[in-house]
């Protein structure tokens, strides 16, 4: 297909194209995709042969895009920072719907019917995720005031597209919003190439030879059509309705004229019945006639042979002649009056055939145009089916694979079932362990459960402190200072990541060295009290005795330093520490320490 047909709202289709034409069977990926026709920029490239994802949360729009696009992925979810359920606020037949309130309120305060719905969040990360192809040659973001939303959930993971397309003026508006979110679009590696008054164009800099596209707007040297959807056409199509409402006029004018010519050849059929019945009339005067002028004849054949009767007959015959001048005057008449009728209706029956040559001739128009209209309509109506059967296909697929989800989640809940059967009874002997050990030591018990009772006094106000700390950094990572030091952050966490590895080098070395210590009395005695002297290192070198398992948990810290190193292979382990988290298990460890330190 050599034809460029531009569907797009500002010419953005005829912009990437100019870039990209030398891509056969490219992909796309739509964030906001809305209509699969109108004010698409992915049309002019499905119709020459590129295929894609679309991500498109309005459930109007989403059907309608299966159906155009039966062979395209049709993600139903608004593109957000992170996953879950959000609220969306449709505005029907328009490309205004939007998951920010503020500008939700001022379409309904301008006269748009706004409708408040829920609807499943993603990530931009997990969009381009599943681009068909593995590769996007462009991505377009036009979401309505919420751009910055979806370019922060967007980590970099997936396939990097070439172009960015990302719609930058508040909605309705030319005023410019990408001072908000250029900066993190630029840190992914991409430099700004065009803006077209609506959108910001960017090229990632790993293809720079694409960047020479972006000079001129659409112009003549780009060779390309305005598609009927076009707010370009739009008088264009005000008069293609006009002209379709004209015709509607004229074919009614033409049927009424077809009546009209029904009405003359009834009553030309009714001046033929007429005109028949005095032709009819006009044959017997004329026979009657012939009959008097042959007894004319016989009688007159008569006084001649009968020359004596003369005188008798004369009166009977000039009778006769009178009749016979009468029946003549009579059939003159009734022939005077046929030839006008006949005249008259050779008038009408030329005027009558005039006129219908010329209803003729509309009608074969109009019948012509009638029929082209019919071929569209029967073009779409073959569209139709095939669109239904793509979507009965789909239905039947969609029910197999959630019969098969029906079947793994079944599977799934079974396991689990499983699972947590073998977690009681695991719990059950736990517990039974934990009584037998309470046997053992009711007294040490009751003390452990006071300070444990005392431990989660403190980790609840630890996790109150952890909440309050939740909020202050979320809203310091909302701060536009968080995002000018994310380089900053990176680096930290790269020497942290480091220092880390360094920790993994030393702690095996430490572990030895405490065993050392341990299995020698007298080193034991000399190094205690230098370690005791600094708390931190103390509580470092503990905690690796800790993870290490170089002495028993029942054991606390100074007891472990006067006595032996105690194996693990034998005796009783505190099972409690087991099951804790890291941080109980060292407010634990603490507690324990405290009390043996108060017992010493």
């Amino acid at each position: 297909m050599d034809t460029l047909i531009s569907y797009a709202q500002n010419f953005e289709d005829v912009i990437l194209w100019r870039a990209l034409s030398h891509v056969e069977d490219g992909c796309y990926v739509d964030v906001g995709a809305q209509s699969p026709d109108t004010d698409s920029v992915s049309r002019l490239f499905y119709d020459h042969g590129w295929r894609g994802l679309h991500a498109e949360p309005m459930p109007q729009y989403a059907d309608l895009l299966r159906a155009r696009r039966p062979d395209e992925t049709v993600l139903q979810v608004a593109v957000d920072v992170r996953p879950g359920v959000i609220r969306f606020y449709g505005v029907g037949d328009t490309g205004l719907s939007t998951t920010d309130p503020a500008i939700a309120e001022k379409h309904r305060a301008a006269g748009f019917g706004v409708e408040e719905i829920l609807v499943p969040a993603v990530t931009l990360d997990e969009v381009l995720e599943q681009a068909p192809n593995g590769v996007v040659h462009w991505l377009k973001i036009d979401v309505e005031g919420a751009e910055q939303r979806v370019i922060d959930g967007w980590t970099g993971k997936g396939p990097k597209p070439w172009i960015l397309v990302i719609e930058s003026t508040r909605p309705l508006s030319a005023e410019h919003s990408h001072e908000q979110w250029e900066p993190a679009v630029l840190a992914h590696g991409y430099s700004f190439v065009y803006f077209d008054g609506l959108n910001r164009f960017y090229v990632d800099d790993s293809h720079p030879e694409l960047k020479r596209a972006f000079g001129a707007g659409p112009n003549i040297f780009d060779d390309f059509s305005l598609s009927p959807h076009s707010q370009f056409c739009a008088l264009v199509n005000i008069n293609y309705h006009a002209l379709e409402a004209e015709r509607a006029k004229l074919q009614g004018q033409l049927e009424a004229r077809d009546c009209e010519s029904h009405a003359q050849r009834l009553e030309i059929q009714r001046l033929g019945s007429e005109n028949a019945a005095l032709i009819a009339r006009t044959e017997e005067a004329r026979h009657e006639a012939h009959k008097w002028w042959s007894a004319h004849e016989e009688l007159q054949a008569q006084t001649q042979a009968r020359a004596g009767e003369v005188g008798g007959l004369r009166m009977e015959a000039e009778s006769l002649q009178s009749h016979v001048k009468a029946a003549r005057e009579e059939a003159h008449r009734w022939w005077l009056a046929h030839d006008g009728l006949s005249r008259q209706l050779d008038v009408v029956l030329k005027d009558l055939d005039d006129e219908r040559k010329m209803i003729a001739a509309d009608r074969e128009r109009q019948r012509s145009e009638l029929q082209a209209l019919t071929e569209r309509i029967e073009a779409g109506e073959r569209e139709i089916s095939q669109w239904r059967q793509a979507h009965d296909d789909m239905s039947a697929k969609l029910a197999l694979a959630v019969d098969k989800l029906i079947g793994k989640e079944a599977e799934y809940a079974r396991s689990l079932d499983a699972m947590l059967e073998m977690q009681r009874r695991s719990a059950i002997e736990h517990v039974a362990e934990l009584a037998r050990a309470g046997e053992r030591s009711r007294v040490d018990f009751a003390e452990l459960a006071a300070q444990v009772d005392a431990g989660k006094h403190e980790a609840h106000r630890w996790w109150l402190a952890h909440e309050v700390l939740r909020s202050q950094l979320d809203a310091i990572e909302g701060s536009r200072s968080w995002r000018w030091t994310r380089p900053m952050r990176a680096g930290a966490h790269r020497i942290t990541g480091a220092v880390d590895s360094v920790k993994r080098f030393l702690r095996p070395i430490a572990a030895r060295a405490i065993q050392a210590v341990f299995s020698n009395p007298q080193l034991h005695r000399l190094v205690k009290p230098i370690v005791a002297r600094a708390p931190f290192i103390y509580s470092r070198l503990r905690g690796v005795a800790v993870r290490e398992q170089l002495f028993d948990g029942h054991v606390s810290m100074s007891a472990a330093l006067e006595t032996p190193l105690v194996a693990i292979g034998g005796g009783e382990r505190d099972h409690a520490v087991v099951y804790l988290d890291k941080r109980a298990a060292r407010i634990l460890a603490e507690l324990k320490y405290e009390r043996n330190e108060k017992a010493t």
